[in-house]
């Protein structure tokens, strides 16, 4: 009842006691919990920075540009090499002698070659013994030899159109360069050389007696006269020699060298030097050296040296020659003939030996020689394995070549 302290009190214990009822989420309340307990999602940039990652990144990049470079380096220096460099010989006017340095890297393929059977040589271990030449059944001078197989000595062309002087006027059949038998161009840095070939007639008809040639030739290495040997056929290119020095090579390199390799086949060829030399101070020297299968030296108007493995000067066929005083400043005509007989294989290798000097020796005990040379140009570099190449002293003995 209305004012009724009871019923006041009654109401209020009924409210104390009516259960409160919970309320409803609202939708998407837990959605939005779950949410908020997962982390925010970040990009890649963010979360390589925030791994510290950001120097990995840039060292990544650079590694990468570094790779691009090298590998575009080594396609180029792999082209570079395949491409063929060929030096050209300096104008005329620029210098002769030790001005010209000109090298040549050869490549002897001797483990391919299928060459006929090479003649049985004579060979003896004394310094003083004499060979003769054995008589040789006679053969067609136009009947195939030994192929060409060894390339790169002789090989050797360049372009005529930057050149001046005399090597401008050269013909482009036999090029420029360097070979085992002398520099190519006519060019007056050392001894003339002129090829021969003992098989054919100077009208190129061909001749089918041998022994009658070699006669010849003992002839001429008596007298050394021109005429003797006009009546053989001439290349009419030169070489231009600063030294005799090359490995065992096949026969067909120095009608290779000369240009003429479709016309002279590889046996019974020469080739002649000759020139003017100046020593380098006063001296007494003698000249050494060996060949297969000539090697003959005149010096101021006589034979000295005959040291080929067959004999052309019995007078002078030893290892070494007889010892000859020099003059510094005086000159000397000197003339060297070089070739092969029954062909296959050619090596020729002509020292000096100076009176009273000491030389190093090598490892089997023998001196080592100063190469006979003409100019400060280095020899022509021949593999490490060549055969019949012995070793030439540093120290050396340089004549100068004399108008």
């Amino acid at each position: 009842m209305p004012g009724d302290p009871d019923s006041k009190s009654l109401s209020s214990n009924e409210k104390r006691s009516t259960p409160l009822r919970p309320t409803a989420p609202k939708a998407g309340a837990f959605r939005n919990a779950d949410q908020a307990k997962k982390p925010a999602r970040r990009g890649l940039w963010k979360r390589i920075r925030t791994a510290g990652g950001e120097f990995f990144l840039v060292s990544v990049i650079v590694h990468a540009v570094l790779l691009l470079l090298a590998a575009f380096w080594v396609v180029q220096t792999v082209q570079a090499k395949r491409r063929l460099n060929f030096t050209s010989a300096p104008p005329s006017g620029a210098g002769r002698g030790s001005q010209i340095e000109h090298r040549v890297q050869t490549a002897l393929r001797s483990q391919n070659m299928s060459a006929p059977p090479a003649s049985n040589r004579i060979t003896s271990t004394s310094s003083n013994a004499k060979v003769s030449l054995p008589d040789v059944p006679s053969f067609n001078a136009t009947s195939s030899a030994l192929p060409n197989q060894i390339a790169g000595i002789a090989g050797t062309s360049v372009s005529f159109s930057s050149m001046a002087g005399k090597a401008a006027m050269i013909p482009p059949s036999i090029g420029m360069g360097i070979t085992a038998f002398g520099f190519r161009g006519a060019m007056d840095i050392g001894l003339q050389g002129t090829l021969y070939d003992l098989k054919q007639s100077a009208s190129k008809e061909p001749l089918s007696n041998p022994s009658q040639a070699v006669d010849d030739l003992k002839t001429f290495a008596k007298n050394w006269d021109p005429a003797i040997l006009g009546k053989y056929y001439r290349a009419k290119n030169t070489l231009s020699a600063q030294r005799i020095y090359f490995p065992e090579l096949s026969a067909v390199e120095a009608p290779r060298a000369f240009g003429v390799e479709s016309e002279v086949k590889p046996s019974l060829w020469i080739v002649h030097y000759r020139g003017k030399v100046t020593p380098p101070r006063n001296g007494t020297f003698r000249f050494r050296g060996f060949a297969d299968d000539w090697l003959t030296v005149r010096f101021d108007g006589k034979t000295v040296f005959d040291g080929g493995l067959f004999v052309l000067d019995p007078d002078t066929h030893e290892t070494k020659s007889t010892w000859i005083p020099m003059q510094a400043g005086k000159t000397y005509e000197i003339e060297i003939l070089i070739g092969t007989y029954p062909g296959s294989m050619v090596y020729a290798n002509l020292f000096v030996e100076e009176k009273n000097r000491v030389y190093e020796k090598d490892e089997s005990g023998e001196p080592i020689w100063q190469l006979f040379q003409i100019g400060k140009t280095e020899p022509p570099k021949f593999p490490p394995e060549s055969r019949r190449l012995p070793k030439y002293s540093k120290e050396e003995l340089v004549f100068r070549l004399a108008r």
